[in-house]
C-alpha cells in the first residue's frame, strides 16, 4: 500500500481484487482470482508501455492540468490515479479505451484471465456512500451518488475504513449484485459528502451533462473534483 500524502485525502491501493472471502447470498458468486487479476494487470501495465508510451505524456499533462506544484506531479497516488483514468477512461477520437485495445489488440488471455479482462472491461468509477455494513458477509451498502442507484460493496479495506455517510471515489469492478474497488481510492469523510456532490452538480451543470453522465464522460474532472473537495481545509469559525 503507498503511503498516504500527508496533506491528501486517505486514499488505499487495491490491485488485489480477490482477498474477500465470498459473501453469503442465495446464489454464491465466485470472485475473480487473485493470481490472474495480478497477471492481467501486468498485462495490461507492459500493453500500455508498448503500444502508448509515446501518448502517455501528452494524456498526463492534460489529467494534471488542475495539479497545484511540482509535489503533486509526483504525488505517487496521484500518478496511479491517472493511470487508471488512462486505461479506464481515456477514450481515442475514435471513443476506444485503453482497456479495450488490449482486449482487441494486445495478447490473448483465457480461462481465469479473460474471467478478469472482462469484469475489468465493466469497471466504471463510482462515487459510493456507505450507509450500512453487514457484519456477518462484510458487505457494506449504500448508494452511487453519481447514479443514484444502490450499490453492494465487497471490499476487506473499505469495511475497515468506512464510517456511517462516508464516500469512496473509485474505479469499481462488477462481480455479481456486488462492487468491488481495485486500484487506488479517494475516502471523503461524511462531514464533506454533502459540499461535495453539490460541487458535482455545480461541474455537471458547466459542462452541461448530467451528474450521471460525469464519471463516463468527464472522469478525469469528476476525479479531481473529489479530490479537491476531500483536501479543502475549513478555517474555524
Amino acid at each position: 500500500m503507498s503511503k498516504t500524502p500527508k496533506k491528501g485525502p486517505r486514499r488505499h491501493r487495491r490491485g488485489d481484487a480477490a482477498k474477500a472471502s465470498p459473501a453469503r447470498q442465495s446464489k454464491p458468486v465466485r470472485q475473480l482470482d487473485r493470481e490472474a487479476f495480478a497477471t492481467v494487470d501486468r498485462m495490461v501495465g507492459a500493453f500500455v508501455q508498448t503500444a502508448f508510451g509515446k501518448l502517455l505524456p501528452t494524456v498526463m499533462a492534460g489529467f494534471f492540468g488542475p495539479a497545484r506544484g511540482p509535489d503533486e506531479l509526483r504525488n505517487p497516488e496521484l500518478q496511479a490515479a491517472f493511470m487508471l483514468f488512462f486505461v479506464y477512461g481515456w477514450k481515442d477520437p475514435h471513443g476506444m479505451r485503453i482497456i479495450d485495445a488490449f482486449a482487441e489488440y494486445g495478447p490473448k488471455v483465457h480461462g481465469e484471465e479473460r474471467r478478469v479482462l472482462d469484469a475489468l472491461r465493466r469497471a466504471r468509477m463510482s462515487l459510493f456512500r456507505m450507509e450500512r455494513r453487514a457484519d456477518e458477509t462484510k458487505q457494506l451498502r449504500g448508494v452511487d451518488l453519481l447514479r443514484e442507484t444502490e450499490m453492494t460493496v465487497l471490499d476487506h479495506n473499505a469495511f475497515e475504513t468506512l464510517e456511517a455517510k462516508d464516500a469512496l471515489l473509485a474505479w469499481y469492478i462488477e462481480i455479481g449484485a456486488m462492487w468491488r474497488p481495485f486500484g487506488v481510492a479517494t475516502h471523503v469523510p461524511a462531514s464533506k459528502v454533502a459540499g461535495l456532490r453539490a460541487a458535482l452538480v455545480r461541474l455537471a451543470d458547466s459542462l452541461d451533462v448530467s451528474l450521471a453522465q460525469l464519471p463516463e464522460r468527464m472522469p478525469a474532472q469528476t476525479f479531481w473534483t473529489v479530490f479537491r473537495v476531500t483536501n479543502l481545509e475549513i478555517a474555524p469559525g
